[in-house]
């Protein structure tokens, strides 16, 4: 029987999910970990991550929250501790988490690095300034409010591409834009978070796809690693995510603030 391989992710992924981990180990097992960590701040106050790979779930919470779980016998070095039982105690203490998202990566060494160019049928790939703001105006009045709202997609962040689709004019000017993405880097860190959003009218063409690799391409230029993220039921960006050759990295979870 074949063994399907784990991807490996870069040490900048790594690193970064290692941080809010770190801390005095309350209970482990294969399948569940308890963690006390006094660097967490107030918005990760409990921070669980299922990670993808060993389908290992890690849960850190700062240490007035583990001393409120030890009052209760939860991570009192008891032999069984299950995940459910754990989100019941936290739930318990009032600390409700907000609906998971997916983050996903590009694996260590994937050759899905496009860069910025000629995306077919006439449509081109290309970085927006705020020179294209009139561009984006249009752009954003063409899309629906809980499109704008989802996809959080702003000609003002660190990093902005967009698909041109041409005019139609005879002189073949490209001033339509159909699509686009941005970028912010995420936790003062140097995961470059990413939103896309395509018109509706333009979806199934594969546009977001030529963004997400053009944006990971700009992210690794500017020493950045991309990270994409979208809640569990949102199947058009999980399968969007799929169609670039982003990985699952895991499951995380945060309260709901």
């Amino acid at each position: 029987m074949t063994r399907m391989s784990i991807p490996t992710f870069s040490d900048t992924v790594t690193r970064f999910w290692a941080r809010p981990f770190e801390g005095t180990e309350l209970f482990r097992d294969e399948r569940l970990s308890l963690i006390s960590n006094p660097g967490l701040g107030a918005g990760e106050r409990v921070t669980l991550l299922r990670t993808a790979g060993d389908h290992h779930t890690a849960v850190a919470v700062r240490p007035e929250i583990a001393e409120q779980l030890r009052s209760r016998g939860v991570g009192t070095g008891a032999s069984v501790l299950s995940e459910p039982q754990l989100r019941r105690a936290l739930s318990d203490l009032g600390i409700l988490l907000h609906d998971a998202d997916n983050v996903f990566y590009f694996p260590a060494g994937h050759p899905a690095r496009e860069g910025l160019a000629e995306a077919g049928d006439g449509y081109v790939v290309r970085v927006l300034t705020a020179a294209d703001s009139g561009l984006f105006a249009d752009f954003t009045q063409r899309a629906s409010e809980q499109d704008l709202d989802d996809a959080q997609v702003e000609l003002e962040d660190w990093a902005v591409c967009g698909v041109i689709a041409p005019s139609g004019a005879p002189n073949g000017s490209r001033d339509r834009l159909v699509a686009a993405a941005s970028t912010y880097p995420w936790r003062d860190s140097r995961l470059a978070d990413i939103g896309v959003l395509t018109l509706a009218t333009e979806r199934g063409k594969g546009h977001g796809r030529r963004l997400v690799t053009a944006m990971a391409r700009h992210a690794l230029e500017q020493d950045h690693e991309l990270q994409y993220r979208c809640q569990l039921d949102n199947a058009g960006s999980n399968a969007l995510a799929h169609a670039a050759g982003l990985q699952l990295w895991g499951r995380w979870e945060v309260p709901t603030p």
